[in-house]
């Protein structure tokens, strides 16, 4: 009966519970089998928290930091840091990540590959932060630190920062911009790589040496394109609507030759030429015309010209009084050749320490400290070299720290702050001058170097631009160590 049964209950778990003791005389949790159900539920459970665990590793950004893109003489460019450069270059032509032009075809080779506007914008990219770690790399290798350039590494930080509000409002900022992965932290190294390059190639450009025989043999087989051309020009245009025929274009293309043919005859000097394109300009645009000189050109360069004209121009033949006819894609032009010239006019050399000190926002102690610096120091100048060393030690200008605060080829048509221009360009000024002036950036110290022909200055910038072009660019195309390839698994990361 029910104490029987009871009692059965009694034993059985009795036996239950010595089952459940192990060697130790201690109680154990009995181990009971799992049905396969069991298992697959669970199995179910664990790939959920796999795929969440790995959602929130990629979206907090840990592949993109961790991961390196490319790899440049062992500097590892990484997926995050590739994104923000590259989500730079899509802006520069109006484009982000998402924009459908990105897919579209940019070009086919002769063995029908496409290359598509994003395969291009990913290659610009990688070029790009290619030869910033290589200059990078080579600035270590010599022993070049950021040194004053940190500065500049500071700004661009704090400019994100300011734009985004704070810190934190930042890295959220260019998460959202830039993907997963991109913080303030990655920005800023990246930017300590692109300053040290930039360093690097400041420093290296300022130790080329340019010979006066190598500036005479330069001009000589480049004097097109050093050589100004003054001309007068007057042009008849035939553009029509796109939705013209052939034969209305046709007979606008005549009109306009016939205008052309026109005034050509009547050209017998230089004043006929004047008095007949003003005579052919709209009448309510006549007075301007007439006050500016409209159809004078004056001492421009062939870079300034189309290749029609820069042809005639610059033919070798060319003499005061030549008049020609000049077809383009969209007008006849009518032109009368004054002059060409070797661009010997005087043009100044200076250099400068900037003590900073924004004349708008600085206080009235901040500008009298910065004023009472910048005396100091002009009183302690000696000679050039004394001015050179204080440009390393005090100029807050760092792009000009690498060639001693030099700027060359200043004259009244640069794009100067005006204040530094006319201490620089004034007529009185003499080799060896000093002198503090203050601009809207702070107050400059300055030293006068001296003149130098427009031709000198415009050949010396090119030899020494080109010489350090020619330099790293030998580099990057023969020297393994800074081969680049992207890494395969890292590019599924790409922004």
């Amino acid at each position: 009966g029910k104490s029987w049964t009871a009692e059965a209950r009694r034993q059985e778990r009795k036996n239950r519970l010595a089952s459940r003791k192990g060697g130790d005389g201690r109680l154990h949790a009995k181990r009971k089998g799992r049905s396969l159900k069991t298992w697959l539920a669970m199995a179910a459970v664990v790939v959920v928290l796999i795929g969440v665990l790995v959602y929130a590793v990629v979206t907090g950004g840990i592949p993109q930091r961790a991961l390196a893109l490319m790899t440049i003489d062992g500097q590892k460019v990484s997926v995050a840091a590739f994104n923000y450069w590259h989500g730079n270059v899509l802006s520069q032509y109006g484009l982000n990540p998402n924009s459908p032009e990105l897919d579209t075809t940019l070009s086919t080779d002769e063995d029908g590959t496409e290359t598509s506007v994003r395969q291009y914008l990913l290659s610009i990219t990688a070029t790009q932060l290619q030869r910033i770690f290589t200059e990078a790399s080579l600035a270590r290798e010599a022993g070049i630190e950021l040194g004053e350039y940190a500065t500049a590494v500071d700004r661009q930080v704090e400019s994100i920062i300011q734009a985004a509000g704070s810190a934190g409002y930042a890295d959220m900022m260019l998460k959202e911009t830039y993907g997963p992965g991109c913080t303030l932290g990655v920005v800023r190294n990246l930017y300590e790589t692109l300053y040290l390059s930039t360093k690097y190639a400041a420093v290296k450009s300022a130790e080329t040496i340019v010979t006066a025989e190598t500036l005479s043999q330069y001009y000589e087989e480049n004097k097109d394109d050093i050589d100004t051309v003054t001309y007068r020009a007057f042009s008849f245009p035939y553009v029509v609507s796109a939705t013209a025929t052939d034969a209305e274009k046709e007979q606008a293309k005549t009109a306009a030759k016939k205008k052309a043919d026109d005034f050509l005859t009547g050209v017998k000097s230089e004043l006929d030429f004047k008095k007949l394109a003003l005579e052919a300009t709209d009448e309510q645009k006549r007075k301007e015309y007439e006050e500016k000189d409209g159809s004078l050109i004056s001492d421009i360069t062939s870079t300034g010209l189309t290749m029609e004209v820069g042809e005639w121009v610059y033919d070798a033949a060319r003499k005061a009084g030549d008049t020609s006819i000049i077809e383009t894609s969209s007008d006849y032009t009518v032109v009368y050749f004054l002059k060409r010239e070797k661009p010997n006019e005087p043009q100044a050399s200076v250099r400068h320490v900037l003590i900073e000190a924004d004349r708008e926002t600085s206080t009235a102690d901040e500008l009298a400290a910065a004023k009472a610096k910048a005396d100091a120091l002009l009183a302690a100048i000696t000679d050039e070299a004394s001015f050179i060393e204080m440009v390393k030690t005090d100029s807050d200008d760092v792009a000009s720290v690498a060639s001693g605060g030099l700027f060359t080829g200043l004259d009244e048509n640069s794009s100067y702050v005006k204040e530094f221009l006319a201490w620089a360009t004034d007529d009185e000024r003499k080799v060896g001058d000093t002198g503090v002036v203050q601009t809207e950036y702070g107050y400059h110290v300055m030293y006068f170097v001296g003149h130098m022909p427009a031709w000198e200055n415009t050949v010396r910038d090119k030899l020494v631009i080109d010489g350090y072009e020619e330099y790293i660019t030998d580099l990057l195309e023969n020297d393994p160590r800074f081969d680049y390839s992207f890494h395969s698994f890292a590019q599924r990361f790409i922004h």
